[in-house]
């Protein structure tokens, strides 16, 4: 099992007593020894130096969206990294869901008064990269006694590190990742008859036979739209070019994406759960037959389906042309707004959470992966695959998986998918009108961020 060289910090910040030795009388004669009675004189003993004074703990923030089952399992961590270090402390503090905890960001940055650390998608990492106030990670990573050997450099997925660099610089770690799986109701499938689905008109076909009833062939989240782009990328499509200099989803193969979605939903074979945001609940309840979300779900779809007495299978993402599929989540990003000794102990912690026993046990009791290989194949996580086996699917994703674009304001290229696909679905809109919109849009938004970036 991997060391974490966490308790360096503890030995630099230790004080020690210095030994002293007796004086002589200046003659040649030597002193005879005290009996057991007798006080040394005062001329006769050096006074012993006093000690350092006592080390104060470095405590730092990080800021995180995690909450629920995912918020304890995120805590629990943090109470091992306290419990176990002397003179470091990390306060994990809940800003709320991902949007207010990047408009507190935002916030921070502008009174100065950043975090240590936060966890943030690298879309929106770039705006303060160009500003200055992310600290480059690469001289921790480097470090001969506290940073990573090449071994545990490799040990993690590359795809959990795709978006780490800016450049040749790297400013994140991992934190916490997830795929998009097909999660479905194996007992409603064997009933009608219907095997589990690898391509899209496996898919479509298994629709139109598990809708009957009261029960929906197949659900979608809230947000289909913002995590459109393993679709697009099915159909042969790109969001934006290699480069990341220009958009590149108004296309033939995004509006056949938005077709095959929004065609099922308006058919009446498909729902998306624009009440409830997350397909767990109606898919648990045996309201759907067959559901799309991420591996994060994955802990509250395992409880849910316990609730309600559903046989809750999961699956790799039906193909299009082409075998795509999104990995998602957030990085670790260390801010240099803060002490020397903050950022010394963020960096220990960003290793201490990468550690193969800790990675596992977030990867066991959040809905999130472990963060290495050497986790994936650790007793403990093959144990509780075993019990809860949802996630073993997304295994078998790495090789055809990637993640969506960092360019500067990127996200608007997902706000205005989620836009489009509500005008498609909610007020009837044309979609190659709504395609074209929603590029122009996003296109508009990216080239307005650039030309009003003021770099600090």
């Amino acid at each position: 099992m991997k060391k974490s060289i966490a308790k360096a910090l503890s030995l630099l910040l230790a004080a020690g007593l210095i030994v002293s030795g007796c004086g002589s009388k200046g003659s040649n004669e030597a002193a005879p020894a005290p009996s057991e009675t007798q006080t040394p004189a005062p001329s006769e003993t050096k006074p012993a130096e006093k000690s350092e004074e006592p080390k104060e703990v470095v405590e730092i923030e990080f800021w995180h969206a995690m909450s629920g089952t995912n918020g304890e399992a995120l805590q629990n961590i943090v109470d091992k990294y306290n419990e176990t270090h002397e003179y470091a402390k990390v306060n994990a503090v809940f800003q709320g869901k991902y949007t207010e905890l990047f408009e507190k960001i935002s916030g921070a940055a502008q009174s100065k008064t950043l975090p240590a650390m936060s966890m943030i998608y690298a879309n929106r990492l770039t705006a303060y990269i160009m500003n200055g106030y992310v600290q480059e990670l690469d001289s921790f990573i480097n470090d001969s006694e506290k940073g990573l050997t090449p071994e545990e450099l490799k040990d993690i997925p590359a795809i959990f590190t795709e978006r780490s660099k800016w450049g040749d610089v790297t400013y994140t770690m991992p934190c916490n990742k997830s795929v998009y799986l097909m999660f479905y109701n194996e007992d409603m499938l064997n009933e009608a008859g219907v095997s589990v689905p690898t391509t899209w008109e496996e898919l479509r076909t298994a629709a139109e036979k598990l809708t009957k009833d009261g029960v929906i062939g197949v659900g979608f989240n809230k947000s289909v739209g913002t995590d459109f782009s393993y679709w697009v990328e099915q159909a042969g499509g790109h969001l934006m070019d290699e480069n990341e200099e220009s958009i590149t989803f108004n296309s033939p193969e995004t509006i056949e994406a938005y077709e095959f979605i929004t065609g099922m939903v308006k058919e009446g074979i498909g729902m998306i759960s624009w009440e409830e945001s997350y397909i767990t609940g109606p898919l648990t309840r045996g309201e759907l037959a067959i559901g799309f979300t991420t591996t994060s779900n994955t802990v509250d779809i395992y409880n849910g389906a316990k609730e309600f007495g559903t046989n809750i299978k999961s699956a790799e993402v039906p193909a299009g042309k082409v075998k795509a599929v999104t990995f998602s989540g957030t990085d670790m990003t260390m801010f240099n707004t803060v002490s020397d000794a903050e950022k010394e102990v963020a960096w220990d912690f960003m290793k201490f959470w990468m550690d193969t026993e800790n990675t596992t046990q977030w990867g066991i009791e959040s809905g999130y992966l472990p963060l290495t290989y050497s986790a994936f194949e650790t007793e403990e996580f093959k144990a509780y695959l075993a019990e809860n086996n949802l996630k073993a699917p997304a295994l078998n994703c790495f090789d055809y998986g990637f993640r969506d674009p960092s360019a500067l304001n990127a996200i608007a290229i997902h706000s205005s998918m989620q836009t489009a696909m509500e005008k498609i679905v909610l007020e009837g809109m044309d979609i190659a009108e709504a395609v074209a919109e929603a590029e122009a849009t996003a296109t508009k938004e990216m080239n307005d961020a650039k030309a009003n970036f003021d770099k600090k």
